[in-house]
């Protein structure tokens, strides 16, 4: 009879768990909103924060503390994915632009780049050469040849 108890006990669990908010069960529980804070969920102590004693607070009260702790540690989870989220778009952002880029003999007409100040950037430092097909709106920049006699440079200020 105990495990037939124990096994439906453990079939409900798990059919709670699946369909409800647990937080919202803990604080219709406790007859309070889901976003309700213990009166003293945790006391400072020389910069190290500790849990209240069991003489502080109602078990209500601890509850809603371990609910709260379980809350902060879930959005400090997502802040840390965050920050690592775009630390990876920054290198990611970065990392091409590092890298030397040779158009020689390249048809670069159809490039379709309106900002001058991104044109600017992309093609800074790209080395070109008489080959090198440029788009129509590029009439304009300076250039520093790779060595003397050649038709060959590097773009350097694109206007």
């Amino acid at each position: 009879m105990d495990v037939a108890l124990a096994t439906g006990d453990a079939e409900l669990l798990d059919h709670v768990r699946a369909h409800t908010d647990p937080v919202a069960v803990l604080a219709a529980l406790l007859d309070d909103s889901p976003t309700g804070t213990p009166d003293n969920p945790v006391r400072a102590s020389g910069g190290v924060a500790r849990p209240p004693s069991r003489s502080t607070g109602t078990p209500a009260d601890r509850i809603r503390a371990r609910v709260l702790a379980l809350e902060i540690d879930d959005a400090l989870t997502h802040a840390r994915d965050l920050n690592r989220a775009r630390d990876l778009a920054h290198d990611l952002t970065r990392a091409p632009a590092a890298l030397p880029v040779d158009a020689s003999d390249a048809d670069l007409a159809g490039a379709h780049v309106s900002d001058g100040a991104v044109l600017a950037g992309v093609l800074d430092g790209v080395v070109w050469d008489e080959g090198t097909r440029w788009p129509p709106h590029l009439l304009s920049w300076n250039s520093e040849t790779c060595s003397p006699g050649t038709p060959r440079g590097v773009l350097r200020g694109v206007r």
